[in-house]
């Protein structure tokens, strides 16, 4: 596989969450899932997904991929029942988006030219964690499949692209760091092209859950295995803020969709269920303030701080006589 432009077609990092927010709202409000996955995991993966496989330091060449990733545009939508979550404030201007498509352009050497897309979403009927390369001129998939600890499966697979060859391979181990054991292992790949290249379906592979890694790199004070540089951090919010917050980050109302869960309209994950509305309708039709949605979103707080929102509070001052000038302050007895 020639690894860029002239073997690739396509590169789509996708991770999607089963489920909704489920009472966790206070902690989303105003973050959106852009900043709530994209800047701090995804841009990540696609540095590490991109890189040099020869580069000599692996921080070095993710801070190049950064340096030269722009985003060219988002998709957003917000699923069905996420403005009833608990401790949401109102804010007119914005909509916190739960489900984005952002397109990625990485103006390598490599990569220029190359389409990238990062979706991920809540509330989407699965639990997904992969990155795609599409071959070009051809029908192939290579699927590395991430997140063992959360989803199940992990591996790196392949669709409709037959391998030159078969030969058992030594691949990295799960495990802490250094002290992870390389595992060898055969692919097992069919004449057409389909099949696992690596495998770690094995259910007694352990692989730690990320605050753990997190953990050891502190204790081992091996930073670098679970921490990013202050540069990519910076470089990260950069990409995501873009020519303008709204792009991506706080989004208008009016740009963002209503979804529901795959299984709602019959459909299988990715494939959500659009509603024909924005959240703006949300605000203005559903949330409107009346009567009748006094006793119905009694309890909902998005409502409350929408249509009872209590005058903000005055901090009284305390009243001051004129001074008088130094000079006539003197004379004073």
């Amino acid at each position: 596989v020639s690894w860029g432009l002239a073997g690739i077609s396509r590169v789509v990092i996708t991770e999607f969450e089963e489920r909704g927010l489920q009472g966790r709202g206070g902690f989303f409000d105003g973050v959106g899932q852009v900043r709530d996955m994209v800047q701090s995991h995804l841009l990540q993966v696609l540095a590490l997904a991109l890189v040099d496989p020869r580069a000599s330091d692996v921080a070095v060449a993710k801070q190049a991929i950064l340096n030269s990733t722009r985003i060219s545009g988002c998709g957003l939508g917000q699923y069905k029942g996420f403005l009833l979550e608990p401790k949401l404030t109102y804010h007119p201007a914005t909509a916190d988006a739960t489900l984005c498509e952002v397109s990625v352009s990485v103006d390598t050497e490599d990569w220029g030219g190359v389409p990238i897309v990062i979706a991920t979403g809540k509330a989407m009927g699965a639990t997904l964690y992969t990155v795609e390369f599409y071959q070009r001129g051809g029908p192939g998939v290579v699927t590395f499949e991430l997140g063992k600890e959360e989803t199940g499966v992990g591996g790196v697979r392949v669709q409709n692209w037959p391998l030159l060859d078969h030969a058992p391979l030594v691949v990295p181990g799960p495990g802490f760091g250094a002290v992870a054991t390389p595992l060898t292992v055969r692919p097992a790949v069919s004449n057409m092209g389909t099949g696992y290249i690596v495998s770690y379906g094995d259910p007694a592979l352990y692989f730690p859950k990320p605050y753990a890694q997190m953990a050891a790199s502190l204790l081992t004070r091996q930073y670098a295995e679970a921490f990013v540089t202050y540069a990519e951090c910076e470089r990260s919010w950069g990409i995501v803020t873009g020519a303008s917050p709204a792009l991506c980050l706080d989004p208008a109302p009016s740009i963002v969709q209503v979804y529901e869960a795959p299984s709602v309209c019959a459909q299988t994950p990715p494939n959500v269920c659009w509603r024909n509305a924005t959240v703006q309708n949300l605000y203005e039709r559903t949330f409107r303030c009346s009567t009748q949605n006094d006793r119905l979103y009694a309890n909902v707080s998005l409502y409350q701080a929408k249509c009872h929102s209590p005058p903000p509070t005055l901090t009284p001052v305390a009243a001051s006589l004129p001074t008088a000038p130094l000079a006539q302050r003197s004379l004073v007895v």
